[in-house]
Formats: C-alpha cells, structure tokens, sequence
C-alpha cells in the first residue's frame, strides 16, 4: 500500500523502512522535507511473488555460484531483464499512478476529498521526481532522479528493485528488496552530507561534506568536496579543506536527465558554505540528531533559498581503529575513508576479474566499478573520492582500509607492487617501511608535542604487589618485593611515595600521601573493576594530591578523569605511547573548549 510521508513516522520503519519513516518524522516537525509517498515492501513484495517474478530470480540464486563473479554478473543481468520484463498488476500500477499525479497536494487537500483534489490540482507535468530505496543498506545502485511521467516513474521503481539484486549484493548474499521512496525533486544549488560524529575516527565532532548541484556527487564520489570539521559542543570550526571544485551535477530542464556541468571559474575555488550556512546545518543537524538517534548521517539540498532534509540514518561508522605507523617516507599520502592497517600486492579490478582479500585495490574513483571491487579487496586506495560516497560507506561497514584523495595512486601504484596502507594517517607505504627512530621516547617538555599531561615510559613489568615510587638519577623507581622497575625520565621531581595494586591500599596510601606530600602511583590494570569505581578510587586519591597513573593498555575513559583531576603524569608501555599521546591531545582540547563554553554561559 501507498504512504504519504505526512502520515508515518518511526513506528511505521519495519513496514516503510528507515529512510521513509525518519522522513516522515520530520516531516511532521519543523524541517523541510520535500513531499512524497513511499510503497511499503510488502506490497512490493507481494508484486513480485504474484507476478512470478520471485520464483524465477530464486531459481537463479539456487545454483549460482557465489564465488565467480562472471557468474554473479550474468545472475545479475537476467535478473534485472526478468524485472523489467514483467509488467506490475494493473491495481498496483494504478495506486502509483495516483500517488504521483497528487503529490504536490498537501495532507489537508487530500482529506478534504476528491473535489478539492480536483479543484487545486496535482501532478504538473513539468514536475521532476526522485525514486530512492527506502534504506541505507549495502547493496543498492544510486537513486533514480529526474524522473517525469508515469510511465517512467514505474520503469524506476523496477529499476529500484533490481539494483537490490545488483552484482554485488549477489556476490556478498545481501540482496534484498526495499520500501521504495517517490519525493519531489530537489533542483539543488549546493548539497552536503553531515554526519553527526566523524564516521572515521569515531571523534565527539561533526564532518560536513559539500559540492555545488546535485547530492549524486557526494554520493558517487566523483565530484570533489568542501569538508568542514566543527566541534559539536562549541559549534566552532576545527579544520576546513577548501577544493577546486570543477564539476557538479545538474538536471537538464528540458528532458530532466542528469548531467555534469562545468561549475563556473569564479566559483570554483570559493567555499561552498559560509560561517552562517554552516551555523544553520549543525544546528539543523543537531535538532534532527535529539529527534531521531544520534549518531546520524543526514543528506541536505539547499534550492530555492531553503535547505531541504533528503536523508536522516544511522551512518556506516567505522569498525576499528589502529595504531599509527612508525616510519617515514610514504610512497603518498591521502585521507582516509576508512581506517585499518593492511599490506598487500597492487591489484587493478577489470573486466569479469575482481582483485582478492590479499590485494589492495587501486582507481581513479571506486564509484566507477561495481562496488564488490571495494568490499572484495583487503584495501582500497583511490585518486579521488569522499568519505560519504556510497564505496567508502561499504569500506568502512565491512572494515576495508580505504585511503582517498591521493591525487595519484593510479600513476605511482603499479600493478604487482607490494604496499602497506596506514589508515591511521592517510600513508600509502611501499614494501620496506624503515622507522624513524629506534630510540625509545622521552617524557621530556620538548618530546610531548600533542598533549600537555606528562607521559612516561614503563621500562618492563610490575608485580602485582604493592610497593614504593622512588626518585633515582635516571627516572622514577617502582620497588617491590620482587623487583624494581625503572620509570624513564628527564626531570627529577624529588618523588617518593607510594604503588597501589589494591583498593584495600587506596584510602591508606591516600592518608599518607596527603600528610607527606608524596607520591602515589595507581596500577589502574590491577585496580580495575568496575568503570564508575575505579573512576571514584582515583578522584580519591588525586584530587587533592600528587598521583600519577600506570597502565598497559589505553584506557578512554579514565584519561577524561585523569585530565579533569590534572594527574601527575601517566605511566605507560612504550607500544601505545603514540595511541595514548593522541588520544589525550584531543580530550585536553575538548576539556578546554567545554571549560570556556561554560565560562561563557556563567557570564550569560
């Protein structure tokens, strides 16, 4: 059955599906949602089994072998001409027909009746409209836009359908047939992406993406972008990448077909979005993230001098993270699209060939191969791209390596050349990967450059026992019964105190500590339990005095506390050292910022 997007709203996601029913929410607020209707996957699911459609496309998948993909191509071309081929029951086609011809009227025109309907009038043929599975699921080719008349309305929502059975969505088994989507057109001047946390790091800031023209640049990823990084409690501009931005996409008016135009010289190396625009969209972006759930990726058009909600769902996040690289000269460099480390022979994705897990792809833009050439590879590196394009979703979803915006992988990556993606930095490396220094780090002023909280390196193991912090000429001693580690550092604090593996140990050497002015040093490994207690054993014990932390591996949340209760330093294995520097380089910067928002709102 037929939705109007006016009518439904998130309990209705199962039947309509997400992109449909977050819409519909909006609609019913605030936001500019453009009008439209959605067809429930039921009904598309009963045209398919009534017209025999489904018996046919599952006599296919039942021996095709999923593992050749010339196989998987030829399933996929029988299955979209088997689509295309059968006509929908004459009931159904008429539904939709009515649907569009009315979908410029509003909720309250409707429901008046027929006569009024017929008094204001519908569908203008000069109307354009967008056909868009009701999901963000892997799978799916690009909406169908610019679409006018009933006949090609239903042509693109077969189309639709059987982009859900595409090559690569046999290939990885997902296929799967959606609610689909029928919105008026949006002629759209400038479109952006926003995700509401950065989908790559996992970072508390906001990412925009903007071309000039149509969203399919974004999406395809072949059109290049602004991209603004704001701080999402401060609303203030972090980073900017200003691009020379030479094409866009636009709809012819006549024939409303899509297009790419040449973006004109004066405008092409200006930013697509003012400080106020972009104060606009993060506080549209934020309204609609308390509405619906937060992390969000939202799709906007501005046309018209109004900006336009196309999209609100749960973004393609990263699946992990990695340490940063310890070496030097990249073969190139770019901006990662999804992170992970991966090594890897050179492989180029062609004809009825698609590259292996144990191959890293390479390509001008990975939206101009099927989108298996992504997913299928152990890495993926690219000259272009975005990091909301449709291939970098899909990287990110099954936890690819993906480093774009090189500029020139395709003429420095050969074909059979062995190289090691660092998603953590945007580095391409090639087979030998040298280290920069095979000296350990030092906690010294000079050797922090990142992070203001002192750091110093555990030289060995502790015991689990309790034992004393001394002061030595070359570092910090932790003595125990059973031996005594060295702690590296340059500065001589005169320390002397306490090391604590148990909460028994706490309170005491808290007493102490405070009436000697001594040190305690918390084994956070060893007193770990839960989170809110170990967090309250080190307030204990550091706010009013001199306490450092040790511990093996990084610890997210028990950095904002030692931060927030300024700790000593931290103690820490040289292996995470990189990680740990980082990750407290931007709480401190967070800390400081949310310290100056609430100074500002005291002064208010």
């Amino acid at each position: 059955m037929v939705r109007w997007l006016s009518d439904i709203g998130r309990p209705d996601t199962e039947r309509v599906g997400t992109k449909a029913a977050n819409l519909g929410t909006l609609f019913s607020g605030d936001h500019a949602v453009p009008r439209g209707f959605c067809i429930e996957h039921q009904r598309i699911e009963d045209q398919l089994e009534q017209s025999g459609i489904r018996r046919r496309i599952d006599r296919i998948l039942r021996t095709l072998d999923r593992d050749d993909w010339s196989a998987v191509q030829n399933a996929a071309q029988r299955i979209n001409g088997i689509i295309h081929d059968v006509d929908f029951e004459a009931s159904f086609q008429e539904e939709i027909e009515s649907a569009y011809e009315n979908i410029n009227l509003s909720q309250k025109v409707r429901n008046a009746g027929d006569k009024a309907v017929e008094l204001v009038g519908g569908q203008r043929e000069t109307d354009f409209v967008a056909v868009r599975p009701s999901t963000l699921q892997d799978g799916f080719a690009t909406p169908e836009i610019g679409i006018n008349g009933k006949e090609a309305v239903l042509s693109a929502i077969k189309d639709v359908i059987a982009s859900g059975y595409n090559a690569d969505a046999l290939y990885h088994d997902a296929e799967q047939t959606p609610a689909i989507m029928i919105q008026k057109m949006v002629d759209a001047d400038l479109s952006c992406t926003v995700y509401t946390r950065n989908p790559v790091t996992g970072d508390d800031e906001i990412l925009i993406e903007a071309v000039y023209g149509l969203g399919l640049g974004i999406a395809r990823g072949d059109c290049r972008v602004d991209r603004f990084f704001i701080d999402r409690s401060t609303g203030r501009l972090n980073e900017k990448t200003i691009a020379t931005k030479r094409q866009q996409y636009t709809r012819n008016p006549a024939t409303g077909t899509l297009q790419q135009a040449t973006v004109s010289n004066r405008k092409q190396d200006d930013r697509t979005c003012s400080s106020d625009m972009l104060s606009d969209i993060v506080n549209k972006a934020l309204d609609i993230a308390s509405r619906l759930d937060d992390p969000l990726r939202i799709d906007l058009s501005v046309g018209r001098n109004k900006t336009f909600i196309l999209d609100a769902q749960e973004p393609a996040m990263a699946q992990s993270q990695s340490d940063p690289m310890d070496a030097s000269s990249p073969l190139i460099s770019g901006i990662t699209a999804s992170p992970g480390r991966f090594q890897g022979d050179v492989r180029q994705a062609t004809g009825s060939t698609l590259p292996s897990d144990s191959d890293v792809t390479v390509d001008t833009n990975t939206d101009q191969q099927p989108l298996a050439h992504v997913t299928a590879v152990g890495g993926v590196v690219t000259d272009h791209g975005v990091v909301a394009s449709r291939s970098a979703q899909q990287a990110r979803s099954r936890d690819v390596p993906m480093i774009i915006e090189t500029e020139n992988a395709t003429t420095t990556m050969n074909p059979g050349d062995t190289v090691t993606l660092d998603g953590a930095t945007g580095m391409v490396y090639g087979a030998e990967t040298p280290t920069t220094t095979d000296e350990p780090h030092q906690s010294t002023a000079t050797s922090v450059p990142t992070s203001a909280t002192r750091l110093f390196v555990l030289d060995g193991e502790v015991s689990r026992a309790d034992g004393r912090v001394r002061q030595r000429p070359n570092g910090i001693q932790i003595q125990t019964d059973d031996e005594t580690i060295t702690v590296t550092t340059a500065e001589d604090d005169g320390i002397d105190g306490f090391y604590v593996t148990d909460y028994a140990s706490v309170l005491q050497a808290h007493h102490t500590n405070r009436n000697s002015g001594g040190h305690v040093v918390l084994d956070v490994d060893q007193l770990v339990a839960e989170d809110d207690v170990l967090d309250e054993a080190v307030r204990t014990v550091c706010e009013d005095g001199r306490c450092m932390l040790l511990m093996r591996e990084p610890r997210p949340s028990i950095l904002e506390t030692a931060i927030d209760v300024a700790v000593e330093g931290i103690i820490i294995p040289e292996n995470i050292f990189d990680t740990v520097e980082q990750q407290l380089a931007r709480k401190e910067r967070r800390y400081l910022l949310d310290e100056l928002r609430h100074q500002d709102d005291e002064q208010d």
